[in-house]
């Protein structure tokens, strides 16, 4: 199964992050952002830059992870779940993939 969320944005935003890297750290690790989606981060994301787009568009950001919160990932049905209008959307697709003996 391929999940995939995305945004379209119409918006001009040309906010930046105007905190600290200790101010990231700290609003990082204390995990709000998450929505309640228990996930194991991997440690090659860069937190700054990971800050710097969701300080951009807040709003679909914790849409998207109350989104995978609340979603039962593994049951999921194939479509498109708008989840901010045409803005910001999770497709769902299956696939087989080929036999890698041929």
């Amino acid at each position: 199964m391929i999940f995939m969320l995305s945004s379209c944005s119409n918006s001009k935003s040309s906010k930046s992050v105007s905190k600290t890297d200790e101010q990231i750290n700290k609003w990082f690790s204390e995990q709000k952002w998450e929505q309640g989606w228990n996930v194991k981060v991997d440690e090659s994301l860069n937190i700054k830059d990971f800050a710097t787009y969701y300080f951009k568009h807040p709003v679909r950001w914790n849409k998207a992870f109350k989104f995978l919160a609340t979603t039962d990932l593994k049951n999921i049905n194939t479509g498109k779940y708008e989840l901010d209008g045409k803005n910001l959307f999770a497709s769902v697709s299956e696939y087989a993939p080929e036999d890698e003996k041929k």
